[in-house]
């Protein structure tokens, strides 16, 4: 999401937000603005190359986007053009902030959290329909990746808005030689073979599944201790067998789910087929 007009100010770090290999997070303030914003500075330790790549993607990405898909931004203020991003600052943090949030009672609210990713989020499916519109598959997908601008429901907000961030491994829909994004979140297609790797919007379909079925459960315990081949070969008619997962799916994740974790990616439904469940 580009800021509307420049920033005033000089940009003030207020606290870490996220870590990941490419670089950190701050959450900043626009001092003379009165405006907050996420600022990701690039791991200086990354080849010069690498984070050239990464920036100019995300602007490149970000191009072809029509709202409500939002990316972000070059800071003025950087010498060093390649060094960092500026977003605008999402109050209510990423995925794992969301499981946080639904976990303040001491255990998760796994049926609240669902009817909220329902009644509130479904936008994200129409986000990533949007992308791949636009010949853009965003490879990465995962609840780290994944914003949403704050949980609290009242009679003024009936819509929460729901961002796919980071876009700095997206590519055009081809086959081409790439390294596996997240294999936790990786299509099946993708990790059955070690050199092509297949991108298609259904592999985006894919992980964008297995990230809200994280969000669903408030853990990724159905795709990581053990279980991550199995849901891949299976995939969703495992989920109705799974200790971590019978009997708390509410009808309609169990929809979103059935379509978006098919293992043939010919049976798996595009994300604008989602939107419309």
């Amino acid at each position: 999401m580009l800021f509307k007009g420049k920033l005033k100010g000089t940009l003030k770090v207020i606290r870490e937000l996220n870590r990941g290999a490419e670089g950190i997070v701050y959450l900043c303030e626009d001092v003379a603005g009165d405006k907050f914003a996420a600022k990701r500075y690039f791991n200086d330790q990354l080849p010069l190359m690498n984070r050239e790549v990464y920036f100019h993607k995300t602007i490149m990405s970000h191009e072809r986007f029509l709202h409500p898909v939002d990316i972000g931004s070059i800071d003025d203020n950087e010498s060093d053009t390649h060094n960092s991003l500026i977003f605008p600052y999402i109050a209510g943090g990423d995925g794992f902030n969301f499981i946080e949030y639904f976990a303040r009672s001491g255990h998760y609210d796994t049926k609240k959290a669902q009817e909220f990713l329902l009644e509130h989020c479904m936008e994200f499916w129409k986000t990533l329909h949007i992308c791949h519109e636009r010949n853009v598959c965003h490879w990465d997908v995962k609840p780290i990746n994944i914003l949403i601008d704050n949980y609290e429901v009242s009679a003024k907000k009936k819509k929460h808005n729901m961002f796919l961030i980071d876009f700095g491994l997206s590519s055009s829909a081809q086959y081409i030689y790439k390294t596996a994004p997240s294999r936790t979140y990786s299509a099946p297609e993708v990790l059955a073979s070690e050199r092509r790797r297949p991108i298609t919007y259904r592999c985006d379909v894919w992980s964008a599944g297995v990230s809200w079925l994280t969000l669903a459960l408030g853990h990724e315990g159905t795709i990581t201790y053990g279980y991550g081949d199995k849901l891949r070969k299976e995939g969703y008619k495992f989920l109705e067998t799974n200790i971590y997962s019978k009997d708390k799916l509410i009808p309609g994740m169990k929809k979103i789910l059935e379509a978006s974790l098919s293992p043939d990616p010919r049976h798996r439904a595009c994300a604008d087929e989602i939107y419309t469940i």
